[in-house]
């Protein structure tokens, strides 16, 4: 049975311990804890006998369903932490990999970002014109270099932003040291 259905079958009769039980850990358990076999995809309302026993069972067992609630809710809070810190390293790599770039000799790495930025407006400017001239244009392309110069431009000047972000934090920081 799919979970949402059982989820908005139990908490509107009032079953909301239960429902966050059968969400962490399967409808299946709602049948071991309770004995009760019902099909709430078939038929969503309870019986007044079935709606009674799960109610007894969920005040029996109040503790333990709040616990279960507790150890979804830091589940998804050390995912939301982990993601963080995978964002960060991200970042702080992105950032290194730049300032590799500045560092370099070379013309080419300094200004291969700035290159890329261009040509890409300018290629989609020159496809602007041409579906302004009703010349035949593939729309794919369009859209290719769109989402292309979207993702160079939020990584140019937003990670450029993000950079000097950082490194104000960074020297306030060493200020009030």
């Amino acid at each position: 049975m799919p979970i949402p259905v059982a989820i908005a079958a139990l908490v509107s009769q009032g079953l909301g311990l239960t429902a966050n039980a059968v969400l962490a850990r399967g409808v299946e358990w709602l049948k071991e804890t309770t004995g009760i076999d019902i099909d709430l995809e078939k038929d969503p309302k309870l019986t007044p006998e079935q709606l009674t026993a799960i109610k007894q069972q969920e005040l029996e067992n109040e503790l333990e369903l709040r616990k279960l609630a507790l150890e979804e809710q830091k589940l998804d809070f050390q995912t939301m932490q982990l993601i963080a810190e995978a964002d960060k390293v991200e970042q702080q790599e992105v950032t290194k990999r730049w300032q590799a770039d500045m560092g370099s000799d070379s013309w080419l790495a300094k200004n291969v970002r700035p290159m890329v930025l261009v040509y890409l407006l300018t290629a989609y400017t020159a496809f602007s014109l041409m579906s302004v001239w009703e010349m035949n244009v593939n729309q794919t392309f369009v859209e290719l270099l769109a989402q292309w110069g979207m993702i160079v431009m939020t990584a140019y000047f937003g990670g450029r932003s993000a950079e000097k972000i950082v490194e104000l934090w960074t020297k306030r920081k060493g200020d009030k040291k």
